[in-house]
């Protein structure tokens, strides 16, 4: 690789931003050149390793014995993903005698210990600009999966789990939990909430690098929340609806652990990379016609699958679906019997050695039914500023139709049950007729509908054959 000569000013600023290592857990010879790298929690507070099973802690021995070094994260039973910074001295690789891993516990300290015999960087790791700071490690031994020790789906570029700017994310560790706190990190894993920012963001200093395969977060209320020393090599991860999913691995950040931007390895940009080397995919469900919605038929699949793994699939009521297979990574999913029942989806994937994954997916109809919204005088259409809102009352499938009373052609809703309101200006006084039901019903002031508050008409069920009139006088 070509050297790259830079200013000096940089390489110092540079060096004072990394996030990874605490000074104390550093090899003698670094801890000069790294005083302020950052990496553990800041404003965060304490969580059990059952609520983050994939959390792993890296060990560095360290002249006498084994010290902290940073995070690491949970693939399977064999691999770890770290940042490269973590298993480096400088520019150069750890020996895997002076590498342990530990799993399964709350502190640090007590988790199992584990081996290694293998240790990948990524060949395009650069320890001075900390791009393409990612590296994957394989345990001597394989750990068996319980409660406090699981691994975690990894975001890819080709499926939805792709963090983007406004994400609200999660980044745990064991690192310092004070501001500039060298020497203040903790046993107890702790977990700060973040947001993704964009590349461009302009709380990012001019100084960090903005590489696309790196992910930035901030703090969401300013208040100084974040990662700082002794996080590095840890999990960000982002709650997609059906738990968890690896987004980021701690790198750098400011170096005094106060309010500002921090800086991942975006996992989706490394998702081949991380395939490639460990055989390990991503293993998540994902449709190509919408993600909870459908009618009709739709693709559903699994989004790289480990190398060896089998996928079986099934739907709770087969009478009101058909599968174009029971095995194999995709499935066409076809509605029949009840157009508009929910469905109910599911994934089994096992892994060598029997380990089975299950994922179900909630889908609910898009099949819809026309209804008929008007506003009569004497039986003929009049103009009559407003209209109704259905608002659905299922808190799984919370949707909502509309539509004014001057509507030409018939609105379609998906058939439900909904809480009906009516959108009238206001001191307007009609009758309401919902499906052979009158009421009469005074406007509050709206000028269209779902603008001020509407008149709660009642719950009510559509199927088929539903209208709703205002009868004027």
């Amino acid at each position: 690789m070509k050297k790259t000569i830079i200013s000096l000013s940089l390489i110092l600023a540079l060096s004072i931003y990394f996030i990874g290592c605490k000074k104390k857990d550093l090899p003698e010879n670094q801890q000069e050149k790294k005083v302020n790298d950052k990496t553990s929690i800041i404003g965060g507070e304490p969580i059990n390793i059952l609520n983050a099973p994939y959390q792993a802690a890296f060990f560095v021995h360290k002249g006498i014995s084994f010290g902290f070094q940073g995070g690491g994260v949970i693939l399977s039973e064999n691999w770890i993903l770290t940042a490269a910074h973590v298993v480096s001295n400088g520019s150069q690789q750890l020996p895997l005698s002076l590498v342990n891993v530990r799993t399964g516990s709350t502190d640090a300290n007590l988790g199992t210990n584990r081996t290694v015999d293998q240790i990948i960087r990524h060949p395009n790791y650069n320890p001075t600009t900390l791009e393409n700071d990612i590296a994957l490690v394989h345990l001597s031994s394989p750990m068996t999966f319980n409660a406090s020790t699981a691994a975690i789906s990894y975001s890819t570029s080709t499926s939805i789990p792709y963090a983007q700017a406004g994400y609200a994310a999660i980044a745990s560790g064991w690192g310092d939990t004070v501001q500039s706190g060298i020497g203040s990190s903790t046993n107890q894993l702790n977990s700060v909430g973040v947001k993704v920012i964009p590349n461009n963001d302009g709380s990012i200093p001019g100084y960090m690098n903005r590489s696309e395969s790196i992910l930035f977060t901030n703090s969401p209320d300013n208040q100084n929340h974040g990662t700082c020393n002794g996080d590095s090599g840890g999990p960000l991860t982002i709650n997609f609806g059906d738990g968890p999913v690896l987004a980021g691995i701690v790198s750098f950040g400011t170096p005094t652990c106060l309010n500002g931007p921090a800086g991942y390895a975006r996992v989706s940009y490394f998702a081949d990379w991380i395939y490639t080397n460990s055989g390990v995919g991503s293993d998540r469900l994902y449709g190509n016609y919408g993600i909870n919605y459908f009618c009709g038929s739709a693709n559903y699949q699994i989004v790289q699958p480990s190398t060896g793994t089998t996928v079986s699939w099934s739907v709770s009521n087969p009478s009101n679906a058909t599968l174009s297979t029971s095995t194999g990574n995709s499935v066409t999913v076809t509605r029949t019997g009840d157009l508009y029942a929910d469905l109910n989806l599911t994934a089994t994937i096992t892994f060598p050695g029997g380990r089975t994954k299950v994922i179900n997916k909630k889908i609910f109809s898009d099949c819809k039914v026309p209804i008929v919204v008007q506003a009569l005088r004497g039986g003929m259409p009049r103009p009559l500023m407003g209209g109704v809102k259905f608002i659905s009352n299922n808190p799984q499938n919370p949707r909502e139709f509309g539509s004014d009373w001057m509507s030409v052609d018939e609105p379609e809703i998906v058939p439900g049950t909904y809480n009906l309101y009516a959108y009238l200006d206001n001191g307007v006084s009609v009758s309401v007729n919902v499906n052979g039901t009158s009421q009469n019903v005074v406007g509050q002031g709206v000028g269209s509908v779902g603008i001020g508050n509407g008149v709660f008409l009642g719950t009510v069920t559509v199927n088929s054959g539903f209208y709703v009139k205002a009868i004027l006088p």
